[in-house]
């Protein structure tokens, strides 16, 4: 009785595990896009909006791979960054006296 319940469950089972590898698979398509080559780099870039997508061409079959989401991007949002040229600047480095990447090692005492 056991088996009648049990062989259809792992039937059950490995279609799901079947149907779901077929469905992970990511197509990006460049020209729809609008993608470009991110220079020196394997990397393909196309605007979602203000932001930019980062992905990686599958090679032999293999899906496409996201590789970034930045928010933001000047070149997505050159209106925002043309508003807001502070934006743009570098921020200044803090010194650091003691080799240790900690801001908060007087709260730490």
């Amino acid at each position: 009785m056991k088996l009648k319940r049990i062989v259809p469950a792992v039937v059950l089972a490995a279609a799901v595990v079947a149907s779901s590898a077929a469905c992970s698979s990511r197509r990006i398509d460049p020209e729809e896009t609008g993608s470009s080559n991110v220079h020196g780099t394997s990397w393909e870039m196309f605007c979602d909006g203000p932001n930019a997508v980062f992905w990686v061409p599958g090679l032999s079959g293999d899906p496409d791979e996201l590789e970034a989401y930045v928010y933001d991007h000047y070149k997505c949002a050159p209106q925002f960054y043309a508003e807001h040229p502070e934006m743009t600047q570098p921020i200044p480095s803090q010194p650091d006296t003691d080799g240790i990447n900690d801001d908060n090692q007087e709260d730490d005492k």
